[in-house]
């Protein structure tokens, strides 16, 4: 074993694929208003799960039920095979990191860390060895004497995860823990987390709302809404093939259009959206005649200026009625004679003078056109 590896790290290549958490089922309930409703998803052994969703959509309140801190009214929770839905926290090996960091201010970072050690009974040889060794792991080995205000708000958080390392829990929850950091502690600290999770393979369940943070770090997500799961996959899956309109939405920017399928012709079917816009797509997984209505996503970076005019299907000409200067790119926002807007993510020119015009011809591939569920709108 390599200094600083975990004793029971994997590398990536031959990680378990075996079920660490399975909630199976999991209702909470709060008088008439019901939190989670019959939630189950599985947790593989080391994977990186992210709970993804807005504000009261059940995501905190299924993590309490999966550290012991709120009993369900119905489910059960399994960790590694075995029942723990009503067992007490401290008998359930999970380990917390939170967004306040939760760091003792009286205690040096060396004994902030040897805490859970010191509360299980470890020797001060071990304690010694172990917190040096999550300390070189962080490489944060030179604060060991320094309190926590002493430290950066990165540095305070890379301690908190190093407190939560050290006594190797079966599972890591993480709840927001990034939420109080600027932007670029926030990126700092999503690869610090992602080398941790690549490198010694730790089982992480991660809760936010931050989209950004989700596509970024997680192996897969699972998108939250009103107390249930929208969907559930790999970040590529979430973003590139969203099921429903929340999923489009939530996740990333889009142009979603309602309309009614006008023809269906072989592998593609065309729709027509209200002020003339017709849209061209792939087979639909499930049938569609004529007049069916139909609801289609567009990601804006797919979105491309035209060189001639706009007519036939996925073409679009607007007036532009906003930009919006990102570095690499330009966000332009267009709205049609026939009131339909259209967001687009153009290259930015140098001289900035190639988006200059009042009016654009856009247009996108029908490869780029992704079918969605009608009845999820939001």
């Amino acid at each position: 074993m390599q200094q600083g590896e975990l004793p029971h790290a994997k590398a990536i290549q031959a990680r378990d694929t075996a079920v660490k958490l399975d909630i199976r089922g999991i209702s909470k309930r709060y008088g008439a208003v019901t939190a989670i409703d019959n939630v189950s998803v599985q947790v593989r052994d080391g994977e990186f799960l992210t709970l993804l969703g807005p504000s009261g959509s059940g995501k905190t309140t299924l993590l309490t039920v999966v550290v012991g801190l709120t009993t369900p009214d119905d489910g059960e929770v399994r960790i590694d095979g075995k029942a723990a839905t009503y067992a007490p926290p401290h008998e359930r090996d999970i380990g917390m990191v939170f967004q306040n960091y939760a760091l003792f201010p009286h205690l040096t970072v060396f004994e902030n860390i040897a805490f859970p050690l010191r509360m299980r009974g470890r020797s001060k040889t071990a304690i010694a060895a172990e917190v040096k060794r999550v300390l070189d792991i962080v490489e944060l080995g030179h604060t060991a004497d320094r309190l926590p205000r002493q430290l950066s708000g990165g540095q305070q958080q890379r301690i908190a995860l190093a407190r939560c390392m050290v006594y190797q829990p079966s599972i890591i929850v993480m709840d927001e823990p990034l939420g109080a950091l600027d932007k670029r502690l926030r990126d700092t600290m999503q690869v610090e987390i992602k080398r941790l999770h690549s490198q010694y393979g730790i089982t992480i369940l991660y809760v936010t709302h931050d989209q950004d943070e989700a596509l970024a770090l997680s192996d897969r997500i699972c998108l939250m809404r009103d107390g249930g799961i929208e969907q559930l996959g790999t970040p590529h899956e979430l973003y590139f093939e969203p099921r429903t309109v929340f999923a489009a939405n939530f996740i990333g920017d889009s142009n979603v259009f309602h309309g009614k399928v006008r023809t269906v012709s072989g592998d593609s079917v065309v729709l027509e959206v209200a002020g003339g816009l017709l849209i061209e797509t792939g087979a639909p997984k499930a049938p569609v005649s004529a007049g069916d209505p139909i609801c289609v996503m567009v990601r804006p970076e797919h979105v491309r200026l035209m060189d001639g005019g706009a007519d036939g299907c996925n073409r679009f000409t607007g007036h532009v009625e906003s930009k919006l200067f990102a570095g690499s790119m330009m966000k332009v926002f267009c709205r049609s004679v026939g009131g339909i807007g259209l967001q687009a993510k153009l290259a930015a020119a140098r001289d900035g003078r190639s988006l200059d015009s009042a009016r654009l011809a856009l247009g996108w591939n029908r490869e780029d056109v992704v079918i969605l569920e009608e009845g999820s709108a939001s």
